[in-house]
């Protein structure tokens, strides 16, 4: 695994160590003398001692005595050097731009400003292994939990195991990721506990602050609200089978929320901020894709679910789900809301109508998942590049 720097990992925090190495490149002292920057980090509290018992000074010349390869206040200071070597925020023994900024912001602040500023530190951050070949840690942790939502933090650390940015290296990651046993998957790539409890101290802590990912049940989730737990509809008490649960779709409606995303709703995966409203979009094409395939007088409504097409035989529930690397969790989400749909909204409201229910996505899903559809009488279907693809299309959707 790649060695990172594991010292700090609130912004506040590494904030106030800018401002110590700024005071002292002011007064003219080389910040690479690890013995003054450490000693001066603890006078200023950004360093803590394990064992804090006596004055700071008292401390310091206790630190002094040992061996200077096990002064914790010199691994300290070479630590906290490298970390802001890596962000650009040291450069050639002076402070960057932006580092100036952050300090100008202020310890305790994090605006939009500073967040900006942090968050395109860390995603520029490459990290070189002993062969020369590069990587972006933090652009593939976040790529990890926007792929496999609810990864639990241990695994977030193998962002530092990657040797380049390159598909083959991310695949052999996700793999990895797939492990359960935590000591096995430790074991077999060659890392101590030690190290793998090293990798997860501050990158996972610095997204969270940064508000790039949120923490639910001790798995880490992209944070943006629609692809974590939150439910896709407000949580109330409902009337089975109520006329209020649907209304008469407008097809110019439609058309128009299928070319707009959502206005006031913002994204926080800081690599593709507008992620939110472009799944949204993507989300309201593939309905109005759906719509647009079925022809009057097919009388359809949307309503807690996404499309309801109504014969006078039969009854056609369909639920809409984007696949962004995510097909298992859709899948799951989709069964369960058009059997909840289908129980407690369509058969009270069409009970002498034959009730068909369909999951459509925009991406083919693999053969188990179809199967498991299937088997609770779900037709899985795909709209792919302008065409329908099932094994059994519902027949009020034409090709």
């Amino acid at each position: 695994m790649k060695n990172f720097p594991h010292q700090i990992n609130k912004i506040a925090k590494l904030t106030a160590a800018l401002g110590v190495l700024r005071k002292l490149i002011n007064s003219g002292v080389n910040i690479f003398d690890d013995g003054v920057v450490g000693d001066a980090m603890a006078r200023a509290s950004v360093r803590a001692f394990r064992s804090p018992t006596g004055n700071m000074e008292g401390l310091l010349e206790a630190e002094h005595a040992k061996p200077r390869a096990s002064q914790g206040s010199r691994t300290f200071a070479r630590d906290i050097r490298r970390l802001f070597e890596l962000l650009g925020f040291v450069c050639s023994g002076c402070l960057s731009e932006e580092a100036e900024v952050l300090l100008e912001q202020g310890s305790q602040a994090l605006d939009e400003t500073a967040r900006s500023i942090w968050r395109e530190a860390l995603l520029r951050m490459s990290l070189p292994d002993s062969r020369g070949r590069v990587s972006h840690p933090y652009r593939i942790m976040l790529r990890l939990v926007e792929d496999m939502p609810g990864l639990p933090a241990y695994k977030l650390g193998l962002c530092l195991q990657t040797a380049d940015d390159g598909e083959e290296e991310y695949g052999r990651i996700k793999t990895l990721c797939n492990q359960d046993d935590q000591e096995g998957l430790w074991g077999a790539i060659g890392v101590s506990a030690h190290s793998a409890r090293n990798s997860v101290k501050i990158l996972p802590a610095l997204a969270r602050q940064l508000g790039d990912i949120v923490e639910i049940d001790d798995g880490y989730y992209p944070a943006y609200v629609d692809v974590r737990r939150a439910p896709e509809e407000p949580t109330v008490e409902v009337q089975i089978g109520t006329p209020g649960h649907k209304r008469r779709i407008r097809r110019d409606e439609v058309a128009q929320r299928a070319q707009t995303p959502p206005l006031g709703r913002v994204a926080r995966r800081i690599y593709d901020p507008d992620a939110l409203g472009r799944r949204y979009t993507a989300h309201e094409r593939l309905l109005y894709s759906l719509l647009s395939a079925i022809d009057p007088p097919v009388d359809c409504y949307e309503g807690l679910f996404d499309l309801l097409a109504v014969t006078q035989s039969e009854v056609t529930l369909f639920e809409v789900k984007t696949i962004r690397g995510d097909e298992a969790r859709q899948v799951r989400v989709g069964l369960g809301q058009l059997l909840y749909y289908d129980h407690i909204v369509v058969s009270p409201m069409y009970p002498k109508l034959i009730i068909k229910r369909c999951l459509v996505t925009d991406k083919v899903l693999s053969a188990d998942l179809q199967s498991l559809l299937r088997k609770h009488e779900i037709v899985p279907v795909a709209y792919v590049d302008g065409y329908w693809t099932a094994a059994d299309l519902p027949h009020v959707l034409r090709q």
